[in-house]
């Protein structure tokens, strides 16, 4: 059962320690032999849902810890519930020709150290991502041309497979983050020239507009009306999003309404939409943490306060206040991921 070292070894966890425990009491019961320590000392884990690699919690190694041994070749399944960082490029930074077919996602480790490789390749303009590991997906968002009426929200197995138009192209107009409510069950994109937030089901069906601040038909000159940043508080039914304003320009706001919508009202007209936070650098994505009760956002606007990583708390009254700067001196911070189940922000930069 163990190595010379006292190191349980790997393969039990990539089998499974439950199939392993079933083969051990097979065995066992063939061979009339005395139940010895080695089900029992299974049984242990598997009572805690430890069930091995393809468990979440783990199995004789913490979860996350390679099935293979030092100087195998590794797959994208031997570790499945490995802390993991998804990646989308833009692909600016690549030759400029055909640049609205350089965009990708790529995925590395957590901690920097396994090196990256490409999920998704050719994509136009890709802006926002999201995950849902409830069903295995990830989810991003395809601006395509800035003025033209061309963007689509996509999704793809967590290896890249399986990728399909979920929101097709034509429907939405330069869509930008998107965020996935907890239980998985909807989808929700802010959209930028078309002053507009979506939500739909996770596969696409459904799609609706809780809020539309104009017609993009009619011009989207006011930078003041578009919506970046999106962000879901289910136990609260709240969602919440960010209009920019101008670049640079100090007039960014924070809005928050409730998830369903109010009665006799629609997407224009409703009247429970709250502006929490305005005149701002230019906020871009935010999250929120529901069981810290808190809410963080990225600023991409002029210092002293812009670029930079942004907290506030949510007191019992539902209102906000003890904001704090967590980062300062950032380059276009964009992009922001919140991870509940592990203490960390992840935030990304604009890099030319």
């Amino acid at each position: 059962m163990f190595i010379k070292d006292g190191n349980p070894p790997c393969a039990e966890d990539s089998v499974g320690l439950d199939t392993v425990s079933l083969i051990e009491q097979h065995y066992i019961d063939e061979c009339g032999l005395k139940v010895m320590g080695v089900v029992p000392f299974l049984q242990t884990f598997i009572e805690q849902g430890k069930l091995g690699a393809r468990s979440s919690k783990g199995g004789l190694y913490p979860p996350g810890h390679t099935t293979k041994a030092a100087g195998q070749e590794q797959t994208s399944h031997d570790n499945l519930h490995a802390p993991a960082l998804y990646i989308l490029d833009l692909g600016l930074n690549n030759d400029w020709s055909d640049v609205y077919k350089k965009g990708r996602i790529l995925v590395g480790s957590a901690d920097g150290k396994s090196p990256l490789r490409i999920v998704v390749n050719h994509q136009p303009m890709p802006d926002g991502i999201a995950l849902c590991h409830g069903v295995g997906k990830i989810f991003w968002s395809n601006m395509g041309v800035p003025n033209i009426n061309d963007g689509c929200i996509m999704s793809c197995n967590l290896d890249g497979n399986d990728i399909k138009a979920i929101v097709p192209t034509g429907s939405v107009h330069a869509p930008k983050q998107l965020a996935v409510d907890s239980g998985c069950s909807k989808l929700y994109f802010s959209e930028q020239e078309g002053m507009r937030v979506f939500r739909c089901s996770v596969d696409g069906s459904g799609l609706e507009t809780p809020v539309q601040n104009g017609d993009w038909k009619r011009g989207f000159k006011d930078h003041t009306l578009w919506c970046i940043g999106i962000a879901v508080a289910p136990r609260e039914g709240k969602f919440y999003w960010t209009q920019k304003g101008p670049s640079k320009g100090s007039q960014g706001r924070i809005f928050r309404a409730s998830i369903e919508m109010p009665d006799g009202a629609d997407a224009s007209t409703r009247a429970d939409i709250e502006c929490l936070f305005s005149r701002l650098p230019e906020p871009i994505d935010l999250e929120i943490d529901e069981d810290g009760r808190a809410m963080y956002w990225t600023d991409r606007g002029e210092l002293p306060s812009g670029n930079s990583l942004n907290r506030i708390s949510l007191d019992e009254a539902g209102e906000y206040g003890n904001h704090q700067i967590l980062a300062r001196n950032l380059h276009e911070a964009i992009g922001l991921d919140w991870q509940s189940t592990r203490p960390i922000t992840i935030y990304t930069q604009q890099i030319w």
